[in-house]
């Protein structure tokens, strides 16, 4: 599933695929209530705020995933704002990432500056990143109104004064 586009939502019935899951969005990306993404082995690979500015974000509703079995370490990737710099402030709303034996990133400060906004958690308290390994990057905090929860081996957390990371 390749899709490039300026708003990208999920609304009503999860999606199943066999290969890669490229979504991009000049706008913002949202996994409505009973959506979700299911890309079996493959990687999934979704970008919001590509228009170098504005507020749109990445978000999803408590109790949706997105989902692979991949082992790579590109087996869930989610880029918000541009990496070239843009002014874009938008953040990631996380209910549910699972990569069992991969890594799962979640960059909203991509071009390495104070840009970008937060990484939340919308699923109050369950888990929201299963994964061998997480990258969070983030200017403005990650999970600060409730943890952000993780099963990892190891974790990597980057300019975040405001960080609250719980194992399960």
């Amino acid at each position: 599933l390749s899709l490039t586009t300026n708003t990208v939502q999920l609304s009503t019935s999860p999606v199943t695929t066999v290969g890669n899951v490229t979504i991009a969005a000049a706008n913002a990306v949202s996994i409505g209530a009973s959506a979700g993404i299911d890309a079996t082995a493959a990687t999934i690979s979704i970008s919001a705020n590509q228009n170098d500015g504005g507020t749109e974000s990445f978000s999803m509703v408590s109790g949706t995933s997105l989902t692979t079995t991949s082992s790579s370490d590109s087996a869930i990737v989610i880029l918000v704002n541009t990496v070239a710099g843009g002014a874009g402030a938008g953040g990631a709303e996380v209910a549910l990432l699972s990569a069992t034996n991969g890594r799962v990133t979640v960059n909203v400060r991509p071009n390495g500056s104070s840009g970008g906004g937060a990484i939340t958690d919308t699923n109050a308290g369950a888990a929201n990143i299963a994964a061998s390994t997480a990258v969070l990057l983030a200017a403005t905090g990650i999970g600060w109104s409730f943890p952000v929860t993780t099963g990892l081996v190891f974790r990597h957390v980057s300019a975040c004064p405001r960080c609250y990371l719980c194992p399960w």
